[in-house]
């Protein structure tokens, strides 16, 4: 490549300024939702799902349920300010008794910085053969997380009698009878 000559502005980066910027990065994204709790116990949800896989990537069920959740006010805040990433979609899955295709979703790289770089937690991936072998096997189920966030809003109440879920908003005679329309048992006791 030959001798660096003065002047260049290569000469005047280094790797501790990369890294820098790149955690600056991060540290901005995230306080475009810091000041949205809902949107960081989403976060922080899918954030633990992928250290307890050591991948920045997983996969999600392609169904409607799964939709409705992506379209929730949360998922739509880490999509817009650019914290969950959709790499691939229509993928087949690796476990036969999955019926649905999967769409591959990434963590954003300067957001978890840390946890690559320092701590080691999280691999990321970068070539197709392990979102082959590996991240479809890492079904992440987001339901369970807007699930939560609803009953602590008190938009929806599960059944005490069958544990379906009763959206208090929109089932309001059943809520008001405390009859379910699912099993015909209370849904709260008194």
């Amino acid at each position: 490549m030959g001798q660096l000559r003065p002047g260049r502005p290569y000469q005047y980066i280094s790797e501790n300024m990369v890294n820098a910027a790149i955690k600056n990065d991060g540290e901005k994204k995230m306080s475009n939702i810091n000041n949205s709790p809902e949107t960081l116990k989403v976060w922080h949800d899918l954030e633990t799902f992928c250290v307890l896989k050591h991948s920045s990537h997983f996969a999600m069920e392609e169904n409607r349920d799964n939709i409705d959740c992506l379209s929730s006010t949360e998922f739509s805040n880490l999509i817009y300010h650019r914290l969950l990433h959709l790499r691939k979609s229509h993928v087949p899955a690796k476990d036969i008794s999955v019926e649905n295709k999967l769409s591959i979703y990434a963590l954003n790289y300067s957001s978890t910085y840390d946890l690559h770089s320092k701590q080691k937690k999280l691999l990321f991936v970068k070539d197709y053969s392990t979102i082959h072998d590996k991240v479809r096997r890492y079904i992440y189920d987001p339901t369970q997380v807007i699930n939560r966030l609803q009953i602590q809003a008190g938009e929806i109440f599960p059944c005490a009698s069958c544990g379906e879920k009763i959206i208090i908003g929109k089932m309001v005679a059943a809520w008001e009878t405390n009859s379910c329309p699912f099993c015909g048992g209370k849904i709260h006791v008194d």
